[in-house]
């Protein structure tokens, strides 16, 4: 009997460690949970417990009474402190999620990571079709943190969520990254955005040009503790900037070449009456108000009509290309304009230009025609010739009439005709 005793004490005893054991492990490997002091109360009485029973073991034997009366002592005040404090254990232990709870949470963790994911997929689809990536710089760290979409703009592998910000410096052309560090600093100062244009240099030397934008994200403080932003990439659209220019300048061109051949005579290059009206009156308000001079030459080809009839009307043709080409010869000065005003007439306009001057323009006219030695007839010696009427105004004229100097020209050539042709007469307009 006293040997089954024993047995049953120890194996007793060994109970009571294993569960001061348990409660060891327990919060060795969940030490995330918080037990208090209750939990080590408890331990301590359940070992104490244990100990008891390992000690009955030793009572059967002689001993004092003084070892079995502490022991039980202090397993009685233990055992009062685990009591009062168990109820708080239990309470805390009750509000651990239950399996349920956890297997429920587990699920919502993994629909959550599921729906995590799908968003970031979006996230870098849309990126990817809209030249975007995003990134986040921390004030006190020297590195940036990147989306995949920035590191196809730099052209580049993603070699993970962090970028250098001496690396990222190294891309871009120093005068732009001068523009970041104002940029930034003057957005720190300000506690506002940024927004700036950069270009950045891939590997392979091809230049991205994007644009940068950041805004500030404070901590709870309310200190500036880093930075949010974006960076798109604008090179499509820079090239298809570029060839709008390219279009647009070509259009002008274009436009500037359909005005010139407008304002000219086809057969001539000479300019043609609309370009002489336009300029004849200009010069007139010119003249004015600048009290200068006005010249107009009108230069009629003689017996145009005869030789037409004689030649036919392709000579005809090349008989005015070939005095057209011998009165631009005989102009000197950039202003002074020629123009084929009708079939076998040619006006010379002659900005700041007095009596004397029209007169010189016009004997140089006529010597350049006849070195032409162009035949008026068939058979006969006679060369064309042309006469020229000469109508000057000063700025004290009281006319703005452009149709009064031309009266004048026009009067002056039916003269000159009348008096034999291949001459010069003239006329002038002046206020009296």
């Amino acid at each position: 009997m006293l040997r089954l005793h024993v047995v049953s004490e120890f194996w007793t005893g060994l109970a009571y460690l294993g569960v001061v054991m348990a409660l060891l492990f327990l919060a060795r490997k969940r030490s995330d949970l918080i037990y208090g002091w209750q939990l080590w109360l408890f331990t301590i009485f359940v070992l104490v417990c244990g100990l008891r029973e390992l000690l009955e073991i030793r009572i059967m034997f002689p001993v004092t009474r003084l070892e079995e009366g502490t022991v039980e002592f202090l397993r009685a005040i233990l055992a009062v402190a685990a009591l009062m404090a168990l109820p708080s254990l239990v309470r805390r232990l009750v509000r651990l999620p239950s399996p349920l709870d956890l297997r429920n949470a587990l699920k919502r963790l993994r629909i959550a990571k599921t729906e995590t994911a799908q968003v970031n997929r979006w996230l870098s689809l849309g990126e990817e079709v809209g030249h975007v990536g995003h990134w986040r710089a921390r004030r006190d760290r020297p590195t940036i943190k990147c989306s995949d979409g920035v590191y196809k703009i730099l052209g580049r592998d993603g070699d993970g969520p962090d970028v250098a910000v001496d690396r990222l410096k190294g891309t871009l052309l120093p005068e732009d990254w001068r523009k970041v560090v104002v940029a930034v600093g003057r957005a720190f100062v300000r506690r506002q955005g940024f927004e700036v244009p950069v270009r950045f240099m891939r590997a392979g030397g091809d230049m991205r040009h994007v644009l940068l934008r950041g805004v500030l994200q404070p901590n709870e403080d309310d200190e500036v503790a880093s930075l949010f932003g974006v960076i798109v990439d604008q090179t499509d659209q820079k090239l298809v900037e570029a060839e709008l220019l390219k279009a647009r300048a070509a259009t002008e061109a274009a436009n500037r070449r359909l005005e010139a051949l407008a304002l000219r005579d086809v057969l001539t290059g000479l300019a043609n009456q609309r370009h002489f009206d336009a300029t004849l009156a200009g010069e007139i308000r010119r003249a004015r108000r600048m009290k200068i001079e006005l010249a107009l030459l009108l230069i009629e080809v003689d017996d145009f009509d005869h030789y037409a009839e004689a030649f036919g009307r392709s000579a005809g043709d090349r008989c005015l290309i070939a005095i057209a080409a011998a009165i631009e010869r005989s102009l000197h000065r950039a202003g002074d304009l020629a123009a084929l005003c009708e079939d076998d007439r040619f006006a010379v306009l002659l900005p700041n230009s007095d009596e004397a001057g029209a007169v010189a323009v016009a004997q140089r006219i006529l010597r350049a025609v006849r070195d032409m030695k162009m035949p008026r007839e068939r058979d006969g010696p006679a060369i064309m010739t042309v006469s020229i009427g000469a109508a000057e105004i000063d700025g004290s004229s009281a006319t703005q009439d452009p149709l009064a100097l031309v009266g004048l020209a026009l009067e002056a050539c039916e003269m000159a005709k009348k008096q034999g042709q291949d001459q010069v007469c003239q006329a002038s307009l002046r206020q009296v």
